[in-house]
């Protein structure tokens, strides 16, 4: 049987279990994840920030920087030194921009980057890119895991035991006990299954 995880949604009320593969999760930069409208989450706002290690680094900020703020008497301003922290969050964005944008600098040996990292999964849901998080160095991820031993059990019987029960518009039904289990075939479907408990579904509406 493939090995499943059981998410909910974080603080909202959901009847909705999401049986999803673990394999689909992976170490992602905050930067590089979509939120909830289609856009990738601000470098500055991520928290990243880089550690000039070399020269060469300390020269190509100084050169993004002084491209924006130096003024008509040609002075070059030195703005960082070599061990110099650039966030990417305050006005010094040019020079962060300038270093970790270089195809002459490498990370790592020119330059370390300091970046908050989640684990998740970005899918396109057939408007907009996504990101579904389960852990999150500093915040809330989109979804929690299911801790729960029993009833991870009771969803696994559900699924392996689980019986036909209908087919529409892209949705295959199938029910065990109280459970009801959604496969869909819809674009931007990226859980194995939609699981929900019958009877708390019927009493919330």
């Amino acid at each position: 049987m493939e090995n499943l995880i059981f998410l909910r949604e974080s603080n909202q009320y959901n009847p909705i279990i999401f049986a999803v593969s673990k394999d689909i999760f992976t170490e992602i930069k905050l930067s590089d994840t979509y939120d909830k409208f289609g856009q990738t989450i601000d470098r500055g706002d991520a928290g990243e920030g880089i550690t000039l290690l070399t020269e060469k680094a300390v020269k190509i900020a100084n050169e993004g920087y002084n491209e924006f703020h130096s003024d008509d008497s040609d002075e070059f301003l030195t703005k960082w030194e070599l061990d110099d922290y650039i966030s990417a969050y305050d006005y010094s964005l040019e020079g962060f921009d300038a270093v970790v944008e270089s195809n002459d600098l490498e990370k790592d040996v020119d330059y370390d980057e300091d970046s908050q990292m989640v684990t998740g999964y970005t899918f396109w849901n057939g408007n907009n890119w996504k990101t579904i998080t389960i852990a999150h160095e500093y915040d809330e991820p989109t979804h929690e895991v299911i801790s729960d031993k029993k009833l991870i059990k009771d969803l696994n019987e559900a699924i392996e035991k689980k019986s036909f029960k209908g087919d529409e518009f892209g949705l295959t039904t199938y029910q065990f006990n109280n459970w009801l289990i959604v496969d869909s075939q819809y674009q931007g479907t990226w859980a194995k299954y939609e699981i929900t408990d019958y009877h708390e579904t019927v009493n919330n509406h």
